[in-house]
């Protein structure tokens, strides 16, 4: 035998004996075993989801987490025709589509081999248009809330006060304000105060109260909202201003601009300010205007100018006081919202069959003079 052959043989015994006795071919022999990642979990965060808003602030976004074993990269894919990689296995969405829709989430997870698992969720997510925040294209108008949106009135303009206050807000008031959608609904365009006969933080009653302090506080200017009156026995909606200062200058130091009050007797409405006179002693002007159908929307507005204010009815004046400056209305007041439920403030008791009403409020605009 030549030593060439010798050398030969022996090669080939070595490459023989590499095999997995499988029978493989010698190109198969440096390939890895395909690997498939397991365990996929996947983790979606609703951008502002709450209790109250579940399918988000209306900005469509979405944080996803995905994890798996032996996984080296992700693919995401949101429902859209949107496709994206991430080694990381974290990768954030936004939804543009506008209204409250669903989505399919899908991911799949690749190992090093390129061989995959999947695994989806889905959600639901409300998408607002930044029109539906916008205001008006009016002259003068400075700052609106249309209610163009739906879930919890929006924060960046509103706040929403809970509980029973000092004295159940220091007219022995019987209900709870909550931070609940039961009680303060924006959908379809409008805003529900919504006041129901139910058992909550110790009182019989709920209801709502929304206010703009440090949002928009502003002195002088045109305030209108447009709303529509609960008709309940013992109910008492309220469209009025604080003095901003009322923290430090207790009420009514700070002044007060009832815009619009209801009592016991639904056939008129009332427009009334309150401040302190020099002497300490309490000072209070209203006038009342008969109104036929509170229960239909109506516009409710405040010419507020330096030394004098009025308010309106459907562009119909309804109240004019001169005011001085010995009184706090030339200082900074706010806006709230609210409907009340009994007291001694002239709401008269609520009827025993009451269930529920609502106070719904179309839009509230500022403008300046």
């Amino acid at each position: 035998m030549s030593k060439r052959f010798f050398l030969f043989s022996i090669l080939a015994l070595l490459i023989s004996c590499s095999g997995s006795g499988s029978g493989e071919s010698i190109d198969d022999i440096d390939s890895p075993e395909n690997i498939y990642p397991s365990n996929l979990q996947i983790e979606i965060e609703i951008i502002g989801s709450t209790t109250q808003n579940p399918y988000g602030d209306g900005s469509g976004q979405i944080s996803v987490k995905a994890t798996a074993t032996d996984a080296v990269k992700y693919n995401f894919n949101f429902g859209t025709g949107d496709s994206f990689d991430s080694t990381t296995g974290q990768i954030n969405y936004t939804f543009t589509q506008t209204g409250t829709n669903e989505f399919t989430v899908r991911v799949l997870a690749y190992s090093s081999t390129n061989d995959f698992i999947s695994g989806e969720e889905t959600i639901t997510i409300s998408v607002v248009s930044n029109d539906d925040y916008s205001c008006p294209d009016e002259s003068n108008l400075v700052w609106c809330d249309e209610f163009n949106y739906n879930g919890l009135p929006d924060d960046n303009k509103w706040n929403i006060e809970t509980g029973t206050g000092e004295w159940g807000w220091g007219n022995n008031e019987l209900q709870f304000y909550t931070n609940r959608t039961e009680n303060l609904d924006v959908s379809n365009g409008t805003l529900k105060i919504i006041a129901k006969k139910e058992e909550y933080g110790g009182m019989q009653y709920t209801s709502g109260r929304i206010m703009t302090h440090n949002k928009l506080d502003f002195k002088y200017g045109r305030v209108e909202i447009k709303a529509k009156l609960p008709s309940a026995q013992g109910s008492w909606p309220a469209l009025w201003l604080l003095g901003s200062s009322y923290q430090t200058n207790t009420w009514p130091l700070c002044g007060e601009i009832d815009l619009m009050e209801q009592f016991v007797d639904k056939s008129y409405v009332q427009t009334t300010l309150h401040w302190q006179n020099a002497n300490g002693s309490r000072a209070q002007y209203g006038q009342q205007k008969n109104i036929s159908d509170p229960t239909s929307f109506h516009i409710y507005s405040l010419e507020w100018q330096p030394g004098t204010i009025r308010s309106f009815l459907d562009g119909n004046q309804i109240f004019v006081m001169s005011t001085n400056n010995s009184m706090p209305f030339d200082e900074n007041f706010f806006i709230i919202l609210n409907f009340a439920l009994g007291g001694n403030g002239g709401a008269g008791p609520v009827a025993a069959n009451f269930v529920q009403d609502v106070l719904e409020i179309d839009y509230v605009r500022v403008y300046v003079n």
